[in-house]
């Protein structure tokens, strides 16, 4: 699950039906990305659009996380949510989206193991 290739966080709930991250029945992946440091997803968000980021780790990881967004060319982040300890398993929504239009999610995860970063919006 913390390879570029490795199973998708769909994957594994249908595999882990008790594993409580993702509800496939009421949400959807928009997208997921799988690294260190810092990553970043940049959708096209839709006016009222409730969207909701996942951050999950390995087990033995810690360290500060935080989640920021930014609005059309990536300008000023604001911080969303954050952690001084937790690195993963846990997730931050947005407000419902004021305008359509780009939206970037920036995690940043203070240590060197990989995490995942998924970006959900509630199913139609």
């Amino acid at each position: 699950m913390f390879e570029e290739d490795g199973m998708t966080l769909v994957e594994y709930t249908r595999r882990h039906p008790d594993a409580d991250h993702l509800d496939p029945e009421k949400e959807s992946v928009l997208e997921e990305a799988v690294g260190t440091g810092t990553q970043q997803i940049t959708v096209d968000a839709q006016q009222g659009a409730v969207l909701r980021v996942i951050v999950l780790c390995p087990s033995d990881a810690t360290g500060e996380t935080e989640i920021l967004t930014s609005r059309g060319g990536g300008g000023t982040k604001t911080w969303m949510a954050g952690s001084e300890a937790l690195c993963g398993g846990w997730s931050a929504a947005t407000p419902p989206v004021d305008e359509a239009g780009p939206m970037t999610f920036t995690v940043t995860v203070d240590n060197d193991k990989p995490f995942r970063m998924v970006l959900t919006a509630p199913s139609a």
